[in-house]
């Protein structure tokens, strides 16, 4: 059973980028608390009652999810009969945007820790990868 309750804990988030809290309790293992500051950093839910809780599960933050601030990464095309490389950036944020060819196959490379991650299709003309 999932708990719920209202958030409590230090607001904000790392350079402001939405990792708050309340991620802590959304049931989706893709996202992550990653607190303002290194110090005293702490989340929590208030049940508004007393409860006794049985059991509790936890993930830790998945590494190579998402898109990592000074991450070298590459994106790949397919083209006929092969992957092709589109180019490496570095991530200054939480999003890497290449030019893409239309209508194709792609892949990300983490080449940091060296992550492929999923191959996706694509009708834009540019392609952001999002945290």
């Amino acid at each position: 059973m999932k708990l719920k309750g209202e958030n409590i804990g230090l607001p904000g988030s790392y350079n402001d980028w939405g990792n708050t809290g309340d991620k802590a309790f959304d049931g989706d293992i893709t996202t992550f608390y990653d607190a303002a500051g290194a110090e005293e950093s702490w989340t929590g839910l208030d049940f508004g009652e007393e409860r006794k809780i049985a059991s509790i599960q936890y993930s830790p933050r998945l590494l190579g999810i998402g898109i990592y601030e000074g991450h070298e990464y590459e994106l790949f095309h397919w083209e006929t009969d092969r992957w092709r490389s589109l180019g490496k950036k570095i991530a200054k944020g939480q999003t890497v945007e290449f030019k893409v060819p239309r209508r194709s196959l792609f892949y990300l490379s983490n080449n940091t820790i060296k992550n492929k991650g999923q191959v996706s299709f694509f009708l834009e003309d540019t392609l952001f990868y999002y945290n």
